[in-house]
Parts: structure tokens; C-alpha cells; sequence
């Protein structure tokens, strides 16, 4: 009699959990795609020279972080890898899962899509730092933007500042 009501209390519990679960599914499948971009930019006046880095988490055309910092006497393209990187590493936190990298930088994303190869040493320690932060998300795919973006034009700007601080 207890067995018996073990295995109904169970088959009514798998039962229920298997129509929520199908009710999530459902709930997954019709929710609409959230557009999560990371707009970067790096900057080093004079090239080398002072550098810095910034980004801007942009989710469905809303600001959600921003960051920028210094990174010493650099060129420019070590200044807009440290950007994506860091830019990756904060959408990771934020737990996004598909996400989109803008940036100005034709060298920096036409090495991260594959089509031009990394030549330079310091600069592939970067790429790689970038494709490990890049296993962690489902997707992401790499744009090359125009500088008159306006969130590049940010990121540009907040850039500067960390120059000027």
C-alpha cells in the first residue's frame, strides 16, 4: 500500500515537473532575442605611447556598464585588444551568453574572425587571452564598426578621459 503510493506520488511529481519544464521550453522559445553588443575602443597618443582602453555593455540599445582604464606606454592595437578583453570579461559576468563585439579596430577584428593571421608575438598573447573569454559564451561575433558609432564614439571619448585623468 505505501509502495503503491510512493509510485503514484512520484509519477504525479514526474508528470508536474515535465509540464513546467515543457512550459519553460515553451517561455524560452518565445521570449525575444536581447541584443547584447560591447562597443571598445583603445587609444595610445603618440603610438606607442600613453594608453588606455574602454568599453561600453550595451543591451537592446540601452547603456548597462562602462569601464575604462590605463595601461602604461603602449601601441594602439595593445590598447583596443585590452578593450575587447575587457569588455568580454564584464558581459562574462553579467552572464551573457550571445554577444557582439564592435570595434574601430580593423587589425583587431579581422585577426579575432580568422581572416588575417597574428603576426606580431605581443599581440597574440592578447588574441589568445581574447578566444579563451570567448569559450565561455554560446556566440559572439566580431563587427568591425565605423568611428562615428555612436557607441564607439563613447567608448572613444571615455578612452580619452582615462588619458586625461
Amino acid at each position: 500500500m505505501i509502495f503503491n503510493y510512493l509510485c503514484l506520488f512520484s509519477m504525479k511529481k514526474a508528470l508536474k515537473t515535465e509540464f513546467l519544464y515543457s512550459i519553460f521550453i515553451g517561455m524560452v522559445i518565445l521570449m525575444p532575442k536581447i541584443n547584447n553588443k560591447i562597443y571598445t575602443d583603445g587609444a595610445a597618443r603618440g603610438n606607442p605611447g600613453p594608453g588606455s582602453w574602454a568599453f561600453v555593455l550595451v543591451s537592446d540599445d540601452k547603456v548597462l556598464f562602462e569601464d575604462k582604464g590605463t595601461l602604461g606606454h603602449t601601441t594602439n592595437n595593445v590598447a583596443e585588444y585590452n578593450a575587447i578583453i575587457n569588455g568580454l570579461k564584464m558581459a562574462k559576468r553579467y552572464g551573457w551568453t550571445d554577444v557582439t563585439v564592435m570595434s574601430d579596430s580593423q587589425l583587431a577584428i579581422n585577426q579575432l574572425n580568422g581572416a588575417w593571421r597574428v603576426k606580431k608575438e605581443h599581440l597574440r598573447t592578447l588574441y589568445d587571452k581574447a578566444m579563451d573569454l570567448v569559450a565561455f559564451f554560446d556566440s559572439v561575433k566580431f563587427v568591425h564598426a565605423p568611428r562615428n558609432t555612436s557607441f564607439i564614439e563613447r567608448a572613444d571619448h571615455l578612452a580619452n578621459m582615462a588619458l586625461d585623468e
